[in-house]
């Protein structure tokens, strides 16, 4: 990573869950998957991509070979690959995308599976999906009755509910499939080669048309009967392995996908503990927060002993107890500091470990604002707090005047702050990778452009 600084200043309010577009990266994937001829199919939500919910996830069907190629235009996207172990045939990618201000996610499969919890149960005719897929203006779909079968499906077996979106869905396919004999034949053949006797043609449109008085989980547990008799070994190891491999997730993520470091910078008011707590909302990022600073109270990993010691030195100091008695507690209190520092610099390299943006309120580099060290109690003290915590990945100022800081907190004077402000922008240069991100805006703006910031770190970090 470059060391340096950029200071991102934004205007303008936060978007968030508008509709009627779709997201640039999108449609740019789509041009390059048609370009390119990878064969692809959106599985389900066409009329729902123009939506832009928090999360926006996308069904996709891969041909198995056309995988690698997928894969490095995903890349080149600024999408980031998640791990996959327990999840198979599944591939997950994510992005943030910062115009709008949600995550994507292309949730990948190269076969069709059904079931819950556990989607074991292989579809055994899913290749001819993608031969006969539509093409509906930018983007490649199912046709209209492999739609019907795998959305009926999906709800039945993985979902064992049909939301009204859905629901409203599949009426429409059936209403357009009752005039087209052909693609009636062709659910026809669906359904007989994967169900057998189990679910026809008629079957399926009565079931739809009387669903409120249905037992969906005794019909589902009819119909999963019927797609196991294909391969039930390979179904029932299916079964029993995918949750032993979910267990080792924290793994993969310790070998490949280890979690980025993030230090916040703030004078008192510029909203390190705000941003902290929202950033915790963020799914992808499973963050943990580490506060590095001296409110007890305010500490997120710490020992008890830290509190405990104030309190008996805060105690004999207002009750005017000999110097003697009071310094060796004051020493034993400067021990604690820095086994605490220890045990949080340990927390943040456990929490990376299993793959968690770990989010430090404050960190080493405050002590930069206090200059050199010159006598050598103090060289020694900094040694043994520097040496033992790495840089951060990503450094964030949060920057505001003086002025506006006092009137949040009020707290010390203006004059204080911008002093501290400046003594922040005055060490840019000697902390790599630090942003300063214009912190007179809203909350919302203040976390999208942290929020991008976040994530293109993690795309450098695992795409390269």
């Amino acid at each position: 990573m470059k060391t340096g600084t950029t200071n991102i200043h934004q205007n303008g309010k936060a978007a968030h869950n508008h509709t009627g577009t779709i997201q640039p990266s999108l449609v740019n994937i789509f041009a390059l998957l048609n370009e390119q001829r990878v064969r692809y199919a959106l599985l389900r939500g066409f009329d729902e991509l123009s939506e832009n919910p928090p999360i926006k996830e996308i069904d996709l069907l891969v041909h198995p070979l056309d995988l690698p190629a997928f894969e490095k235009i995903v890349r080149t996207s600024a999408f980031v690959k998640l791990p996959r172990l327990g999840y198979a045939p599944h591939h997950f990618y994510v992005n943030f995308d910062r115009a709008s201000g949600i995550w994507l996610k292309l949730d990948v499969v190269t076969d069709l599976f059904f079931g819950k919890p556990v989607r074991h149960l292989r579809w055994p005719v899913g290749g001819d999906f993608l031969f006969r897929r539509e093409q509906r203006k930018t983007l490649f779909t199912l046709s209209p009755a492999d739609e019907l079968v795998s959305l009926f499906l999906h709800n039945l077996l993985d979902k064992q509910s049909f939301r009204a979106e859905r629901l409203t869905r599949i009426q429409s396919l059936i209403t357009e499939i009752e005039t087209q004999p052909d693609m009636q034949h062709q659910v026809v053949q669906l359904l007989q080669s994967a169900l057998g006797d189990a679910l026809d043609w008629e079957q399926l449109r009565l079931f739809i048309g009387e669903i409120a008085e249905k037992n969906i989980r005794s019909e589902a547990k009819r119909i999963g009967a019927a797609l196991n008799r294909h391969k039930p070994l390979g179904n029932f190891f299916r079964k029993i392995t995918t949750p032993l491999l979910k267990k080792l997730r924290s793994l993969a993520f310790a070998t490949r996908h280890r979690g980025i470091w993030v230090a916040l910078l703030a004078p008192d008011g510029g909203g390190k503990s705000t941003l902290s707590k929202s950033l915790l909302k963020q799914p992808f990022l499973r963050s943990k927060i580490v506060y590095m600073g001296i409110n007890v109270d305010a500490s997120t990993v710490g020992l008890p002993t830290t509190k405990l010691l104030k309190n008996i030195i805060k105690n004999m100091t207002s009750a005017k107890r000999p110097k003697l008695l009071i310094l060796p507690l004051k020493a034993l209190a400067s021990v604690n500091k820095l086994l605490e520092h220890w045990l949080r610099v340990g927390a943040g390299f456990a929490y990376s470990l299993n793959g968690r943006t770990v989010i430090f309120d404050r960190f080493i580099y405050d002590s930069y604002l206090a200059g050199a060290p010159k006598r050598l109690k103090s060289k020694l003290r900094r040694l043994l707090f520097w040496g033992t915590c790495p840089h951060a990945d990503l450094t964030i100022f949060l920057d505001a005047p003086g002025e506006l800081l006092f009137r949040r907190k009020g707290e010390h004077s203006p004059e204080a702050l911008e002093r501290q402000r400046q003594k922040y922008l005055g060490i840019a240069n000697q902390i790599p990778n630090f942003h300063a991100v214009d912190a007179t805006q809203s909350p919302e703006d203040v976390q999208l452009a942290v929020l991008e910031l976040i994530w293109q770190t993690y795309q450098k970090q695992r795409n390269g």
